[in-house]
């Protein structure tokens, strides 16, 4: 490292103060990227330097003097944001002075600061000799490698430099503690090893030196031992420690060779055993080794580390050479000398999280296969240097003050990678570093025991990925895995958002912690006891945050999770839910031949209600032992911390029910990806929640407080609170792409949505509210659940009580005598059966449930409004079983559902006037793309446009005819990238022309249906007037009573359907355009149902059953003090609710 002249930088002199700017030819606000490698060409990276050295002129009068540093930190897509930090200095005229930059005030957690200064400013006008960022004050210290294994021998270069401007003389010597056994000396270029070395540096001279190391008998397996290296130099000093740890033949990552020889007895012993090495065989087998395609911006799909490192699994247990060969290839591959990862350092093709994992798996392939000879000294070097290459970039990213799955799975990663180097140094700094393992332990784990981010999935994920940490590293005695680490106690995890300027803030991504602080360590070991009690008898958790309902399994791919989390932690408490692992879920590597029995006492935690308060999770079990557990209502509702990027904005709301095996929502259920915009705009919003929300808004994220839980025989109940603002949502969702508006990022996804006149700033909340208190008492009984609901503002607005149900069957006044049907279409969503009298009657219909472009209920379409007087009972019927695990990309996202109907009854029982709305939700069809059209008269453009098709966006279109014989309307699409932004998929055909009419000169009107026309390039239905799936066809929710197809027989295939009119007189073509939504039968579409009122203040009070055969409620009456349940036994319950604001709980249940 050299010295940073920054009297070479721009120079600017504004009153008293003295600026230099770095240069910015390019005039960038943006860091670029080479791979993964962050980059900015307009700053200075200092973040491995020292310090500032300065000298004035002889003639500047001595004084303290304020420096302020300029930082770029890097928030793309957005542009950088600019961080201050300042420090003082006492300067002498013609006297040079070091400051430090540990004398600046930043939070030390965010030294990435420091990896981009674009200026430094001084406090007072001063002339200058000297201002440079200097790595060291007098002499730097230093060494590309500071950790290696011994065998004999072991040789570490370093290297020492003059920072000065003079020639300084140097000592080094090696620092001794007195209790070391191993030899270790120094030694020149070409000269024997000594103790200790004296020498002179010139100006700017570099000079390089040896440490050498000898073994002893003294030094056993998995031994370290430390060396440091002191330079010294004019009452100066710098060091540089190394860590030596005792060569291993062994495995060093996740398994030993004793492991391998138990595996191989427990496929012999265990029938799952068997099974899941054949399988994991088999797909060794059939993996073929992949070639890195230059045209990519990517070397491998990620997921090709993980069969490198099964291919070298299978090697060890079968000795066989293919497979070892497979691996060694594909570690070729990734080293190519013409485009491997030292040339593109991106090695998978998902984000930097992935590519953490897809070190882990190239290590632990490379680990595998180390002892097979396929490799040459000179291939093995040059993966020694990608691992550290990705090292580096991962060294950087635990500067950024950051706590999340993405930065531990990287972590992951590296520590995997400095395993198999055994390079106990970069262990060592990846572990202790502030934002490193320790740090996440400590930050990252909450003081109920999980995981910051409140996401199932990201629990089990961080979970396995801390006990895979544990499982490579204790071999050299770290004990992680015991280890009790002292907790954040701070009201926030993380720094980089925290400590911005409010302008450079996410809006609306808080990383607050709420709730009590009680416990004054973390571990991983709590975290692994977090979840036990949320899952079921059946080994099933509810969904939360962004995650769906999931079983408990052994292994999630090639991850560890749970038979891992038993090998390390064997508490009996675990084998209830060990043993509801599906044996192909079982982790041939960790878990155990035969599971132990466990006591029925060992069932309890999966029965009881349970709660986690920082979390902000409470499952309320009803405790009806006369029947089975899977019978038994399980009802999780929502408080607590946001979760960061993947938490959702449903405080207070009804987050699954569980009852039969099968689930009633999970907040995943409509789902659109990260890199969407709908992923921010809707997904995460309060509106796709079963919640009251305030006129249709997001709720800001504030602490809510649960007052109260009961558990008792025949009632449980909770009573939670919040007082907070609502808003609009980030307009546009997240900033996506780099350098686009809203409406560019439309486009690109092929998602057409109406643009307001005056567009907000994008991705930034607007129109709060006051601050609303809002409670909810949510009751269940061994029956039904009762949710209470009281709300209350200073001024009018719109509560609306939401729910979120699929396969509506029946929506009814309790006393109508009659329903009918708005269309005898029963594929169509509009079938369902309206039973209306006085209380209750239809009113009209919508589009959209809000044409307000800034809403999320713009995406929520045909909307059926009614007006209600007293109660209203909705029915729903749907096999749940037949979406299971259809993919994250589905128009259901659900899973674990036993077969049968899933039935829900849902009464609202107030009989104040309301509206009642029915409306779709905007599930995920893959209809998006970019449609091109145009209409010709006889050669002649009349028309033309685009269009993204999807749940929005038709064009009505009405056009003159003058003497028009011939009519083309023509097509054209692109296809857009996927949800991931990793490839472009093909759309389902949906593109339509519809109901298009020519009207004569003589008034008449003909349906282009029933005119003479010739197809070309067009992908036929199967059914006249129905979509490509069978359905009815409708664009932006208009059904289309006659259709022509339009979708092109591929991309850029221009398709036309060319109509004769020279047998009539045309005047005017009408007709509409767009992509079909949704697609095929449309009869268990899910519904957003909605119980509105408007005021400064509402209760509501809904009444919910989940049935197996035949509902067990007859009728419920609203009374002064609550309400009565009838039931189909002849028994009534009086439910009491005292106190209709809920301001206390005291809810009793008399059973009749």
């Amino acid at each position: 490292m050299e010295n940073i002249n920054i009297l070479s930088w721009k120079q600017t002199q504004k009153s008293a103060v003295l600026t230099y700017t770095h240069p910015n030819p390019n005039k960038n606000n943006q860091w670029t990227y080479h791979g993964f490698q962050e980059l900015n060409d307009h700053a200075a990276d200092v973040i491995d330097y020292w310090g500032i050295r300065i000298e004035p002129e002889a003639d500047f009068p001595s004084q303290w003097i304020e420096i302020t540093l300029t930082c770029s930190l890097k928030k793309n897509p957005a542009p950088e944001a600019l961080i201050t930090t300042k420090g003082k200095i006492y300067l002498e005229g013609g006297k040079a002075t070091e400051l430090s930059f540990e004398s600046f005030d930043y939070d030390r957690g965010m030294s990435i600061l420091f990896k981009a200064v674009t200026q430094i400013a001084f406090s007072a006008p001063i002339k200058l000799l000297i201002c440079e960022f200097i790595p060291a004050p007098r002499v730097l210290l230093t060494a590309a490698i500071k950790g290696k294994p011994l065998k004999d021998q072991v040789n570490y270069d370093f290297t020492v430099s003059n920072t000065t401007h003079e020639i300084i003389p140097l000592q080094l010597m090696i620092e001794r503690e007195g209790w070391q056994v191993l030899d270790a000396k120094l030694a020149a270029p070409n000269d024997g090893a000594v103790e200790e070395l004296t020498t002179e540096l010139a100006v700017g001279e570099t000079k390089t030196y040896r440490l050498v190391v000898k073994n002893t008998t003294r030094f056993p397996a998995f031994a370290r031992e430390t060396q440091k290296i002191v330079a010294i130099s004019g009452g100066f000093q710098s060091s540089c420690q190394f860590v030596t740890v005792a060569h291993s033949e062994d495995l060093l990552t996740n398994l030993s060779l004793m492991d391998i020889c138990e595996i191989k007895e427990k496929i012999q012993e265990a029938d799952w055993a068997k099974t899941k090495f054949q399988q994991l065989y088999k797909q060794a087998k059939n993996w073929q080794v992949p070639k890195i395609d230059p045209k990519r911006s990517y070397l491998f799909l990620t997921r090709q580390s993980d069969e490198a490192g099964n291919a070298a699994l299978m090697y060890l247990l079968t000795d066989e050479q293919v497979f070892a060969e497979k691996a060694a290839a594909f570690l070729r591959e990734f080293i190519r000398d013409d485009y491997g990862y030292l040339v593109f350092p991106h090695g998978g093709n998902q984000e930097l999280v992935h590519e953490g994992e897809f070190f882990k798996h190239t290590a632990l392939a490379y680990d595998r296969i180390k002892h097979a000879g396929l490799l040459s000294n000179d291939e093995e070097t040059r993966l020694e240097q990608a691992f550290r290459f990705f090292m580096k970039i991962i060294e950087d990213e635990c500067q950024k003050g950051r706590v999340s799955n993405w930065n531990l799975a990287e972590l992951s990663g590296v520590i995997t990678c400095a395993a198999v180097l055994q390079d106990l140094d970069r262990v060592d700094f990846f572990l202790e570093h502030m934002n490193g393992v320790r740090g996440h332990i400590a930050r990252g784990i909450l003081d109920d025991g999980w995981w910051y981010e409140a996401s199932i999935g990201y629990n089990l994920l961080a979970m396995g990925l801390f006990l895979e940490i544990c499982q490579i590293i204790d071999k050299w005695d770290y004990n992680l895995r015991y280890e009790k680490i002292p907790g954040n106690y701070a009201s926030y995890y993380n720094l980089d958002e925290k400590k911005l300027p409010l302008e450079d803030q996410i809006d609306g991504l808080v990383s607050d912690v709420w709730g009590p602080s009680e416990n004054n360590s973390r571990s991983i070991e709590m975290l692994v006891d977090s979840l036990f009690a949320f899952y079921d008898e059946q080994g099933v958790i509810f969904g939360m945050n962004d995650s769906g309902e999931s079983r408990a399994v052994g292994v999630h791919l090639m991850d560890p999770r749970f038979d891992l989390a038993y090998h390390l932690y064997p508490k009996s408490e675990m084998l209830p839910l060990l043993h509801t692992i599906q044996p192909e879920d079982r982790d041939l590597l960790f878990g155990l031949a035969e599971l132990p029995s466990y006591q029925e006492s060992d069932t309890h935690i999966y029965q009881q209600t349970v709660k986690a308060d920082v979390a902000g999770i409470t499952l309320l079990r009803t405790q009806n032992k006369d029947v089975p557990p899977n019978e038994r209502y399980q009802v999780s509702l929502k408080t607590g911390i946001l979760g960061g990027a993947h938490g959702h904005y449903d405080r207070l709301a009804l987050n699954s029910i569980r009852r039969f095996g099968k689930n009633f929502y999970n907040p995943e259920n409509i789902w659109y990806a990260y890199h969407t915009f709908m992923y921010k705009f809707f997904v995460q919003n309060s509106i796709t929640h079963n919640m009251t929300v305030v006129d249709l808004k997001q709720q800001d994220p504030k602490e809510a407080v649960t007052k109260e839980v009961y558990s008792g025989e025949q009632l449980q109940y909770a009573l939670q609170e919040i007082t907070t603002q609502w808003c609009n949502p980030p307009y546009g969702g997240w900033r996506v792409g780099e350098d686009e508006t809203f409406e560019e990022r439309c486009w690109k996804e092929g998602r057409y949505v109406p643009l307001p006149t005056e567009q907000p700033a994008y991705s930034v909340r607007t129109d709060f509210t006051e601050d609303i208190l809002q409670r909810r008492a949510t009751l269940v009984t061994d029956d039904y659940v009762v949710i209470a609901d009281y709300l209350a503002g200073n001024q009018e607005h719109d509560f609306d009580c939401l729910f979120h149900v699929s396969g509506l069957q029946k929506i009814c006044h309790p006393e109508a005598e009659k329903s009918h049907r708005l269309t005898k279409d029963l594929s169509d969503s509009c079938a369902f059966e309206i039973g209306e009298n006085e209380q209750l009657h239809y009113d009209h219909f919508s589009e959209q449930l809000d044409s307000n472009p800034l809403s999320s209920g713009q995406f929520v379409t045909e909307c059926h409004w009614f007006k209600a007087k007293d109660q209203v009972r909705l029915d729903c019927s749907v096999e749940m079983s037949k979406y299971n695990d259809q993919g994250w990309l589905t128009p259901l996202r659900t899973s674990q559902n036993v077969p049968g109907l899933l039935k829900m009854a849902l009464h609202s029982v107030d009989q104040e006037e309301k509206e009642v709305i029915i409306a779709c939700d905007p599930e995920y069809y893959q209809t998006q793309q970019q449609l091109s059209y145009r209409i010709e008269a006889d050669g002649e453009t009349l028309y033309e446009n685009q269009l993204g098709t999807w749940v929005l966006g038709r064009d009505d279109i009405r056009l003159s005819l003058r003497n028009t014989h011939e009519l083309r309307l023509i097509t054209n699409t692109k296809y857009v990238a996927n949800e991931y932004g990793s490839g472009i998929d093909v759309p389902l055909p949906a593109v339509f022309w519809g109901d298009g009419q020519i009207k004569t000169k003589d008034g008449k009107l003909i349906s282009l249906n029933t005119l003479p026309y010739q197809m070309k390039n067009i992908r036929p239905v199967s059914e006249p007037n129905r979509d490509y799936q069978g359905g009815p066809v409708k664009i932006q929710t208009k059904l289309m009573t006659e259709s022509l197809p339009a979708t092109p027989i591929a991309e850029n295939q221009v398709a036309e359907m060319v109509f004769d009119l020279s047998d009539i007189d045309p005047k005017e073509l009408v007709v509409s355009i767009g992509g079909d939504y949704p697609l095929g039968n449309e009869a268990d579409r899910r519904r957003l149902v909605s119980f509105r009122k408007r005021g400064t203040a509402a209760n509501f009070l809904i009444v919910l059953e989940q049935y197996q055969d035949q509902p067990m409620i007859k009728k419920v009456e609203k009374t002064t003090t609550g309400l009565k349940v009838f039931l189909a036994n002849g028994k009534v319950d009086e439910v009491v609710i005292p106190d209709t604001t809920l301001a206390k709980g005291e809810f009793r249940l008399h059973k009749g």
